[in-house]
């Protein structure tokens, strides 16, 4: 996982770069420049908003897809240990044929 965190950032820092600069190149921004507004004033009124809810949403987007990354590295055999739960370690007890037929309510949730 410390993997997945290390290297998942790079995709949303590409985003959220091209994002602002593209920002940048907006009407309202270059009015706000040609105005005399400071930098500090910029960021905080044109970028930080105008770029936050993409940023959020890449966010959402890549924790889902760590979380799916981590079940499946899990249900592989490439697991946490088991006093530690994860959605892997419980799909990969939910195999055995008992909890299968008997406990349909711990893998059903987690498999959908």
């Amino acid at each position: 996982m410390l993997a997945v965190g290390v290297l998942g950032w790079v995709g949303i820092f590409r985003l959220t770069r091209g994002h602002i600069l593209s920002i940048g190149e907006r009407e309202f921004y270059l009015a706000a420049v040609a105005i005399g507004n400071s930098p500090v004033h910029l960021v905080m009124k044109h970028l930080i908003p105008n770029a936050l809810s993409s940023v959020i949403v890449a966010t959402t987007l890549r924790t889902a897809a760590a979380i799916l990354l981590e079940s499946t590295l899990s249900l592989l055999g490439f697991r946490v240990q088991r006093p530690q739960v994860s959605w892997g370690n419980m799909l990969y007890t939910a195999q055995s044929l008992t909890v299968i037929t008997t406990y349909p309510w711990l893998w059903i949730p987690l498999g959908l």
